[in-house]
């Protein structure tokens, strides 16, 4: 993901990328030239949860086509702050959402929890890591929806849980002060589990 070629990073100029899989798909350079300003402030909004989406959105719209990384790290720069050394960059939350539609991210998510309840055996533990707030607030909703004796609401938005209680809620990690100077891009990341109880348990 470092690599210039990749578009990922504003660290360095590159074309505007963004996929996992750079042989198929949307990239980043369609999104940003062809979604309207409110489809952009939208996908900012709920991607990324860019403070002020609606000014981002209006200035990468004014300054298309973008083609490089630098061109939509500088429009966001324009919209909002210039960025400076040892404070988060601006553009990080515009870069998160695009990367995270480019690569349907969630929706990915979303696919891969559904499906647990048909794969995970009695005594086996889900584990997942994720980086960034929305995703974390997903996977929280998925596994107490699952845990609760009762159908809820809540539960029912990501699949269809048993009536009875079916996995254990096991205890969140976060990284430590260490690992994150060690290693920086750790700060956000957090890890949550459960493990799947007997047929019945109560």
């Amino acid at each position: 993901m470092d690599q210039a070629e990749r578009g990922f990073s504003f660290q360095q100029s590159g074309p505007l990328d963004m996929r996992m899989d750079s042989t198929a798909g949307t990239t980043a350079a369609d999104l940003v030239n062809n979604l309207s300003e409110p489809e952009l402030r939208n996908l900012l909004r709920d991607g990324g949860e860019d403070r002020d989406p609606g000014k981002i959105a209006r200035a990468i719209v004014r300054a298309r086509p973008l083609a490089t990384t630098v061109d939509l790290a500088t429009a966001v720069c324009r919209a909002t702050r210039p960025a400076h050394p040892g404070i988060k960059h601006p553009a990080t939350r515009t870069f998160l959402a695009l990367r995270r539609a480019v690569n349907r991210e969630g929706e990915v998510l979303q696919q891969a929890l559904a499906a647990v309840p048909k794969v995970l055996r009695t005594g086996g533990r889900l584990a997942v890591l994720t980086y960034h707030s929305a995703e974390d607030r997903v996977v929280k909703h998925w596994i107490r929806g699952h845990a609760e004796e009762e159908k809820r609401e809540m539960g029912m938005a990501f699949g269809q849980p048993n009536p009875e209680r079916w996995v254990k809620v096991l205890e969140e990690e976060v990284p430590s002060e260490e690992e994150i100077a060690r290693n920086p891009r750790a700060r956000s990341a957090r890890l949550r589990g459960a493990e799947r109880l007997p047929e019945g348990s109560k």
